[in-house]
């Protein structure tokens, strides 16, 4: 309140005539408080006369007369968008000032060494099949790179086809253009590799450039791996691992395909025999021009004129030095390089001796793959090739493996049975009590595998056979016959059942049963495959229906597919890889019949028996089998069996 009344104060100067300095020195001195109060007063009316000459500009009109207020227009200012307007120029020069500092500060690598480089490469291809090397380099730094060079080193099987950028030499140098700050660029380059299955083929490469601005060069490294996972074949070899010094043995070579694509059409077979040892082929194999002869010991295959035919060649050691194997590569020849995809060498050991013993199964001396349940058929020759006879002579065969049912065993001449060997002597064979030279003679057994059992000891699912001079088990190795190897094939085994009644009684077929002329029956066919211990290829089972049976639908089918093929009249259930993993598998289907008048009174045919056939994947040997025959009677159907005599009324 005080200062409103300081404010509303009057002051008055009082005029005096005198002037002189004794009368100014007589004046009283204002306080403080008075100086104050002037000051404001002072400021006031300098305010107030600003304020009159700011609105006597504001209400002049534009001939610089003052305008009448009271009939003055006055219209309202958006001021709310000046503000906003205001506010988003500023905000977009703030952003404008960011962009640039980030472009300059933080957009690139301010590392000049930041470049990428990287190759994509698949990380499986089968031999000689066409793919891509994709280079990508990239330029995350804020400076241009130039003078951009990069070095590939292939692998050593790698076969170069063509590239997105023209090499400059060799087919593994590529000058690349510049990139500017954040860009990325790639090189293709196509091609092949042909090598061993399972082999690593790396690719390393070298990029060099020159960052803006800079005068050194700089490098980046990167590599990356391909593995070759098959030829689209399997090589398969039979031979003998024990041959007696100039003896003709056979070795028999065969490619079977594979399911997945192979892309080699042709290869050079070379063997490599020890000194003192031959290798050719036979003369009285029909190849025609699957198989021509390039060298010596070397061989031109064209493989898909060749198929799965076997390949003949007899081997021969001649001197007693004895033997280290027989060396055996196959390569496809590019220009002037080639390329080796497989080698083995084949363990074949020569012995002297002028007894000579040769074992046979089924015929042939080579190892063979065989089934559970299979009855195998040995014949053992013997003869004296030496100057010399041979008294009192003893023969052994031994049976070697836990998978032989040696209750089964069956020999041409009888012999002494012990544990898992057979023994013969001068009292079983009159003929070995002298062997004179030149004199031979030949003995024959069978004896069957056994039958699966989930109980059997499959740690080594193989048996062999050898026979020996004496009945020595640990005799002397030149006193032996060749060793014939058996791996087990994997359990393969198919049931068909055609029913009319499911195993829970329930009706699956429809119509007259026993079925009647003039109308139709239907019936369902039920097939189980049962797998057990390798992993089959190739795995198919097909049934060729009778004219007078009708395929219907296809009901169920666990794996891989089944259809009908109309022109043949098959039912094929196709289920191509079929892992161990898998022990059982089924599918289902519906067959219909229309007896004619003159299939009154009979029983009919239904099912000749589907087949099945695979490949194991082990023993790469073909499985086939089939199952037996059915008939309207529906031998498999319990409950139809109550009504049905089979025969059509």
């Amino acid at each position: 309140m005080t200062s409103d009344k300081k404010k509303n104060k009057n002051f008055t100067i009082e005029n005096r005539d005198s002037s002189s300095l004794s009368a100014f020195i007589k004046r009283p001195v204002p306080t403080h408080s008075e100086v104050s109060d002037f000051e404001d007063v002072i400021e006031k009316e300098v305010r107030h006369q600003e304020i009159d000459a700011n609105l006597s500009e504001i209400y002049k009109d534009k001939k610089g007369g003052l305008i009448d207020v009271k009939k003055m227009k006055i219209k309202k200012k958006n001021a709310w968008f000046i503000r906003l307007f205001k506010k988003a120029l500023l905000l977009a020069i703030i952003l404008v000032l960011a962009n640039l500092i980030y472009a300059f500060f933080f957009s690139g690598d301010s590392n000049v060494e930041a470049v990428r480089l990287e190759i994509k490469a698949p990380e499986q291809v089968m031999a000689g099949e066409e793919f891509s090397y994709i280079i990508i380099y990239e330029n995350p730094t804020k400076y241009p790179i130039s003078k951009i060079k990069l070095e590939l080193n292939y692998p050593d099987n790698f076969i170069f086809s063509n590239s997105s950028v023209e090499p400059n030499n060799f087919n593994n140098s590529f000058n690349l253009p510049s990139l500017q700050a954040g860009e990325e660029a790639q090189l293709v380059v196509k091609g092949n590799l042909i090598g061993k299955i399972d082999s690593v083929n790396v690719i390393s490469s070298t990029l060099r450039y020159v960052p803006g601005n800079f005068s050194s060069e700089f490098k980046k490294e990167g590599s990356a791996a391909t593995v070759i996972q098959g030829f689209g074949f399997d090589v398969n070899l039979d031979y003998p691992d024990l041959v007696f010094i100039g003896q003709t043995s056979d070795v028999t070579l065969s490619f079977s395909p594979q399911e997945k694509v192979g892309y080699l059409s042709e290869a050079i077979l070379e063997f490599s025999p020890t000194q003192g040892a031959e290798i050719s082929l036979k003369e009285e194999g029909d190849y025609g021009d699957a198989i021509i002869k390039q060298g010596e010991n070397i061989y031109l295959i064209n493989l898909p004129i060749l198929g799965d035919k076997k390949i003949e060649f007899k081997y021969k050691v001649n001197s007693d030095e004895g033997s280290v194997g027989l060396p055996l590569i196959l390569k496809q020849k590019i220009a002037d390089t080639s390329y080796i995809f497989y080698s083995k060498i084949l363990e074949i050991e020569a012995v002297k001796s002028d007894l000579n013993l040769s074992l046979f199964l089924n015929g042939e001396k080579a190892d063979q793959a065989v089934s559970f349940g299979d009855t195998l058929n040995y014949t053992l020759n013997y003869a004296n090739r030496g100057e010399s006879a041979y008294k009192n002579a003893v023969i052994t065969a031994v049976l070697d493996g836990e998978l032989f049912d040696l209750s089964s065993l069956n020999l041409s001449v009888p012999g002494d049975i012990r544990s898992n060997q057979i023994i013969w002597n001068e009292q079983d064979i009159a003929g070995l009590q002298e062997i004179k030279p030149g004199d031979e003679g030949e003995i024959s057994f069978s004896v069957k595998i056994k039958e699966y059992s989930t109980t059997s000891s499959l740690s080594n699912a193989q048996v062999s056979v050898y026979s020996q001079y004496g009945a020595d088990a640990n005799s002397d190795k030149e006193q032996r016959s060749n060793i014939i190897i058996s791996p087990l094939n994997s359990n393969l085994k198919l049931t068909e059942e055609i029913r009319y009644f499911d195993v829970n009684n329930m009706p699956v077929g429809t119509g007259p049963l026993p079925p009647e002329v003039g109308s139709i029956s239907s019936f369902r066919v039920y097939w189980k495959l049962a797998n057990n211990l390798h992993e089959l290829r190739e795995t198919k089972i097909s049934l060729v229906l009778p004219d007078y049976i009708n395929y219907v639908k296809t009901d169920s089918v666990a794996v891989g597919d089944l259809y009908f093929d109309d022109s043949s009249r098959e039912v094929v259930w196709d289920l191509g890889r079929l892992p161990a993993s898998v022990s059982l598998t089924d599918a289902s289907f519906t067959i219909s019949l229309a007896p004619q008048e003159s299939d009154r009174d009979k029983i009919l045919v239904i099912s000749s028996g589907a087949k099945v056939s695979a490949i194991d994947t082990i023993t790469r040997e073909k499985i086939e089998s089939k199952a037996g025959p059915k008939t309207t009677k529906l031998e498999d159907d319990d409950i139809a069996a109550l009504t049905n005599s089979g025969r059509i009324k």
